[in-house]
């Protein structure tokens, strides 16, 4: 599952920046305005790494967590910038906010793009969570898991 979404979430490990931002950093500045800790920093925290590390409160805690410190509240360019920290942030989120979901554990995999991108993909058809449930089944397949794979959590 992690896997699956990092290559979604990363462009197949291409971006570490949202690409939306980089062509409308006017809306993301609206859609990511800092609320806590970033609010006095004048910094931008939208997506950045691979999975998509987004919102102050995130970059707060994974900085926290990962350094004792606030340094990805002062410079959010390094998850983008520092390949290392975009998988360790990736880690980070992936063990702090997907994988103790109920659904996730269960195999779930609608359950960790919900915990990942939640009404934006969730709810209803939609293309973006198709795909991401098709890179987890080629990935399955690619690795010799034959099991039967669930997408329950997200658009169905």
């Amino acid at each position: 599952m992690f896997l699956a979404q990092v290559w979604h979430e990363s462009g197949a490990l291409k971006y570490t920046k949202e690409i939306l931002c980089q062509e409308n950093l006017a809306k993301c500045k609206v859609d990511y305005a800092p609320k806590g800790p970033g609010a006095s920093t004048g910094k931008d925290y939208y997506g950045r790494g691979y999975i998509q590390l987004t919102h102050d409160y995130n970059y707060d805690a994974a900085s926290k967590d990962l350094f004792g410190d606030d340094r990805l509240i002062k410079d959010p360019d390094q998850v983008a910038t520092d390949k290392e920290l975009a998988w360790r942030t990736a880690a980070w989120f992936w063990g702090k906010n997907v994988h103790p979901d109920p659904g996730v554990q269960e195999g779930k995999f609608g359950a960790s793009t919900k915990k990942i991108n939640g009404a934006l993909e969730c709810g209803g058809p939609n293309e973006k969570a198709k795909k991401r449930f098709e890179f987890y089944t080629t990935i399955m397949k690619a690795i010799g898991d034959t099991s039967p794979l669930v997408e329950a959590g997200c658009y169905n």
